[in-house]
């Protein structure tokens, strides 16, 4: 899994001006829009997205076919993808803490682990897509699940359910309910991504 993981990040080498160009559009677009929420929202997607790509890359000119050559069992790869994908989201959610801390509040922080959840959800749901159909499939789950996603938080910002939430209930509790689901929907994930992968034929 080392190895994996070394090769992913190095694939980011080849990226990093528009890892650089994204990072500072989310703090653009936070300061612009007033709304310093908006970078956690955004970076879980942009970083989520890196993660489903790495898949692309290993597909493209039947690069599976030189990757499982080697000692590699298909249940360590797909290992190594969620375990990619949480490290990316761990990055997401410590720069877009860092972005907050100015305007430090309880709430900016409860709000950005919300984001970083949400980002698990949806690399739980894509990745398992990803990997049995491919990227053109793929990348429409992704899409439908970001829609999902977006349109789910903005018929609860619009009751206000969420702001009501932050102010009235007690975090702690609630926080472990949402992490405890949020880790286990991970867990189901990867293991149907397991029983996928040893499946699937190259």
């Amino acid at each position: 899994m080392k190895g994996l993981l070394i090769k992913d990040c190095l694939l980011l080498k080849n990226i990093r001006k528009v890892f650089l160009f994204m990072i500072l559009s989310a703090c653009f677009c936070s300061l612009a829009m007033q709304d310093k929420n908006f970078i956690g929202g955004y970076l879980m997607v942009f970083f989520g997205t890196v993660c489903l790509s790495s898949i692309s890359y290993d597909e493209m000119d039947q690069g599976n076919l030189t990757i499982f050559s080697f000692p590699i069992e298909r249940k360590a790869y797909v290992q190594e993808k969620y375990v990619y994908g949480l490290l990316l989201l761990l990055s997401a959610l410590l720069l877009s803490t860092l972005f907050l801390l100015p305007w430090f509040s309880w709430k900016s922080i409860a709000s950005n682990m919300i984001m970083f959840g949400i980002g698990l959800l949806f690399l739980a749901v894509s990745l398992p897509f990803q990997l049995k159909y491919g990227h053109e499939k793929g990348r429409l789950v992704m899409l439908l699940v970001l829609m999902i996603l977006a349109g789910g938080l903005v018929v609860i910002d619009m009751n206000g359910s969420l702001k009501q939430w932050l102010e009235t209930s007690s975090l702690v509790l609630d926080a472990l309910i949402y992490f405890g689901f949020v880790v286990f929907a991970y867990i189901i994930s990867l293991r149907i991504s397991i029983s996928i992968m040893e499946k699937k034929e190259f």
